[in-house]
Formats: C-alpha cells, structure tokens, sequence
C-alpha cells in the first residue's frame, strides 16, 4: 500500500439519493495530465477524522495483470477528492496440491 494524499479531478455521477459514483479522475505526473477510469467500487464508507466528514471509495482501475485497488476520498465540507491510497491487485493463484 502507498499513500499518496494527492488531490485529483473527478468525474462522478451523482445519484437520486445524492450519493457520489465516482466514474473516472485525472492527475497530473510530470507534468502530463492522465485519465483513469473507474471499472469498478469494490466498498465505499464514512468516516470522521479529526471532526471532518469524508467518503472513501475502494475502486478498481485498469485491467488484467494491471488491476490495482485504489482509495478515492471525497472531503464533503470542502468538496474535494483527493488520491488517497493504491495496492497493487494480487493475482490469484490456483494451488493443485
């Protein structure tokens, strides 16, 4: 796991109910801006730190051996994102033993 703490530019759906569905977000590395889709959410909840209401999101972005986990994190009161954390995806292994 790496924490990044990097604020981002998100595209997100906002649904009847006003939940945010994070579809895609952009950062900028070496001064190219990038693209990324959100293929999936795998869990999304609330927490308060240090009396601020946020939202984290575990999304899966890329494909096949390049799958990774991230965590967005939406900050309510500021109505920010930043790019909190990313794994690298295992890969499943099949055991024949």
């Amino acid at each position: 796991m790496k924490l990044l703490q990097k604020p981002i530019q998100v595209y997100a759906l906002c649904r009847e109910n006003g939940d945010l569905l994070p579809l895609a977000f952009c950062f900028e590395q070496f001064d190219e801006k990038h693209r990324v889709a959100v293929n999936g959410i795998n869990d999304h909840h609330e927490e308060t730190p240090a009396g601020r209401r946020v939202i984290y999101y575990d999304c899966r972005i890329g494909d096949g051996d390049r799958e990774r986990i991230i965590c967005l994190r939406y900050d309510i009161a500021a109505h920010s994102w930043t790019l909190h954390k990313a794994w690298r995806k295992q890969k499943k292994t099949v055991s024949l033993l």
